[in-house]
This record gives structure tokens, sequence and C-alpha cells, in this order.
């Protein structure tokens, strides 16, 4: 009798973009799928609750206010990264240009800055999520952190090492500076306080 699947405990498959694109082109993976590729592995996507929802518009009305139709915005939309990687960050602000078959989702040079809105992903967000966006090089990176109410601002990544290399954490009722956006108050992206 002929084994199709090995019995080795090392053997691991890997997805290539080529072939998740593929699965995607051939109705195999379809947006019913919630699912995300980070380094090679296809990730279920955890459903968003009302709160990182409310979070996903107050982001959107401040980017709008702030920088109107000069770069693009999206949400919960995938960005092709290197390492087999195509995650869908809650937010993400890029170039404004069309984007077409051949260009394909956003990359990294089209990348501006990346949030992810964190209540039950938190740990997630902090080590795949931050490591495969230094990895690519992505030069800003937020995470929403609803639980502790903060945003936590990464910044300088280190693609050889796959971190960021500046960490500051800004609580409620405080502000940062962000290097592509200017002064951002922390309660323009929290949700209201129950």
């Amino acid at each position: 009798m002929t084994k199709f699947i090995s019995e080795s405990p090392n053997l691991e498959f890997r997805w290539s973009l080529e072939r998740y694109h593929q699965a995607i082109e051939l109705g195999l993976l379809t947006e019913l799928d919630k699912v995300e590729l980070l380094f090679g592995e296809i990730v279920a996507k955890i459903p968003v609750g009302e709160p990182h929802a409310d979070v996903l518009s107050d982001i959107a009305d401040f980017f709008y206010e702030r920088l109107g139709t000069k770069y693009k915005f999206r949400s919960q939309s995938p960005v092709t990264l290197p390492n087999d990687s195509e995650p869908e960050p809650d937010f993400a602000v890029v170039v404004r240009r069309k984007y077409n078959p051949e260009t394909g989702h956003p990359k990294p040079d089209d990348i501006l800055l990346l949030i992810e809105v964190a209540d039950s992903t938190l740990k997630y967000d902090r080590t795949q999520k931050a490591e495969a966006y230094a990895l690519a090089n992505v030069k800003e990176y937020w995470i929403v952190n609803i639980p502790e109410r903060q945003v936590e601002l990464h910044l300088k990544p280190s693609p050889e090492k796959g971190l960021y290399r500046s960490l500051s954490v800004h609580e409620a009722g405080g502000q940062f500076m962000s290097p592509f956006c200017g002064e951002v108050e922390v309660d323009k992206v929290l949700p209201d306080e129950v």
C-alpha cells in the first residue's frame, strides 16, 4: 500500500504567495474564508467585535480629517510582503495609485503606515505581525491596544533582525509624534471608556 502522507514529524508545508493567489483565483479560498498568509502559513483571522469595529471607524475618520484624499486608506485589506506573507492589517495608509493585476496589492514601498487594533490579538500583533512588518521595512507600525487603552508606536525597523528598534507606549489622554502624520491625540483612536 502506498502512503501519501509522510509520517516524518519534521515535514512542514509552507504556502508560497503564488500558490496562495492560485488558491484564491481557483475559488479554493474565498471571502468567506477569514484568513491571511503569514510566513507561508494560512492563519485564521479573529472576528471583529464592536469596540474593534468602532476604533476602525475612528481611525478612518482621523486620517480623512487630517490627510483628505492625498493617500489611500485601506481597512482589513491585504498587503504583500516578502517571506510569503500577505497579512490583512486592520488599517493601512498607502500611496495613492490604482492597483491592478500587474501591480497587485500594496507592497512595502507603497506602505506609509500600518495599524493593528488589538483586543484579543495583542500577543500576535506584538510578535508575528511586528516581525513581518519589520522584516518588510515598514517604517511605522501602531498597535491600538484596546484593553490597556494605549497606542504602541513601533519605529526604526531592522529588516535583517525582524524587529523594531524603537517602541514607545502612549496612554489614553496623552499625545505622541508620528513621523508620518505629526501629533496624534491617543483618545482620537481609542474607543470611549465605558
